[in-house]
């Protein structure tokens, strides 16, 4: 009840998807970066893609069976 009445709408999604540009944009600068060596590049790259998002509430949230099964 709170999740429907806290996140209704799509602000989840929206959130989600800033994030997703956010961490596009910060993969797409890194080739530009001249004082980074490629290792770096690479781990870089690496921790970015490890970045898990964790906005609002878990998907199976608003799954009445994948809750029940939590």
């Amino acid at each position: 009840m709170f999740v429907r009445e806290a996140f209704n709408g799509d602000r989840k999604d929206k959130a989600e998807d800033m994030i997703q540009q956010i961490k596009t944009a910060f993969k797409d600068n890194l080739p530009k970066l001249k004082w980074m060596d490629e290792d770096t590049r690479t781990a870089a790259v690496d921790k970015a893609n490890a970045v898990v998002d964790m906005i609002g509430f878990p998907p199976y949230i608003n799954n009445s069976t994948a809750l029940n099964a939590k």
